[in-house]
């Protein structure tokens, strides 16, 4: 069985995106259960509001964490992007071709129902040359974008971009 792991690391923008809203998180959230513990009132919405940041902040954090992409395994029929959470897979027989663009391609991309930073950069994202893409990314250098069959493309960002090679060999 050939299978291929590639690490995939966070770049320093994501980095510092990543700390900076786990700092405010922290905040928000610690302001909310001291306010529910120590100064609430008897008001019911000023109650449900702090409750809400609470849930919603755990929330957005959680599923954040779960499903960043921690790197990329290449088996004998299948790409895997690997998450804490649930992990992604696609056939090789589904991958029409690989491409490497350029940082200037991928400079016209923005995020249209994704994260952008926060653990990485993974979603829906839209690109002025290459359309529709879906992000499986924890940097903004080593480009892959993988065009399938079924007309999406997906984008990894593996340290090495050997990748490609796997990914070339494997669906030839």
């Amino acid at each position: 069985m050939n299978d291929k792991f590639y690490s995939t690391s966070l770049d320093t923008l994501a980095k510092i995106l990543t700390a900076f809203t786990i700092s405010i998180s922290v905040f928000v959230t610690y302001n909310s259960i001291i306010n529910l513990m120590y100064y609430s009132t008897n008001l019911f919405s000023e109650n449900l509001l702090h409750l809400f940041i609470i849930v919603v902040m755990v929330a957005f954090f959680a599923f954040c964490f779960l499903f960043a992409p921690k790197g990329y395994r290449v088996t004998d029929n299948k790409l895997i992007i690997l998450r804490r959470g649930k992990n992604k897979s696609y056939q090789l027989e589904e991958i029409e071709k690989i491409i490497t663009p350029t940082k200037s391609e991928m400079r016209n991309t923005i995020r249209t129902f994704g994260v952008g930073g926060f653990f990485g950069y993974f979603g829906k994202f839209s690109n002025k040359k290459y359309g529709k893409l879906t992000f499986y990314i924890s940097q903004r250098k080593n480009y892959i974008i993988a065009f399938l069959k079924s007309g999406e493309k997906i984008v990894l960002s593996p340290d090495d971009l050997l990748l490609v090679n796997s990914l070339s060999l494997e669906t030839a």
